[in-house]
């Protein structure tokens, strides 16, 4: 990865949204960056929802605010719009009719589909790296 392209991704990292309710924040999508980026340093480019989402869950249970249930579907569908990663699947995903959220289900159903998964690496790319 070219300095601009690392440059970019570290600007994306610092403009990260990232949800807040007076001095609580969700740590979801921080989380999330960081086990990826721990697979990435693997060899690991494509990430699918389903091998993730265990291990994320435990982390939100370990470092989150206390909730009755955690949701790592969020952050793994969420990161799109800042920009991070994307989520690649050949066919339609059905969002929430609340929201534009996708149901975990239709992650956890993505993994048949070839190409289904997270890219680091399509960020650097479309930046130019």
């Amino acid at each position: 990865m070219s300095s601009i392209a690392a440059a970019s991704v570290l600007t994306k990292f610092d403009q990260l949204t990232v949800w807040q309710r007076g001095d609580v924040r969700a740590p979801h999508k921080p989380l999330l960056i960081l086990l990826a980026l721990g697979l990435y340093s693997k060899g690991i480019r494509a990430v699918p929802y389903i091998e993730v989402e265990q291990k994320l869950s435990e982390l939100l249970r370990e470092f989150a605010p206390s909730r009755i249930s955690v949701h790592p579907e969020y952050p793994f569908w969420r990161l799109r719009r800042d920009g991070i990663w994307q989520v690649d699947s050949i066919a339609p995903m059905r969002t929430r009719a609340s929201n534009t959220d996708i149901p975990r289900t239709e992650l956890r159903a993505a993994v048949d589909v070839p190409g289904s998964g997270v890219s680091l690496r399509s960020l650097a790319a479309r930046q130019g790296a």
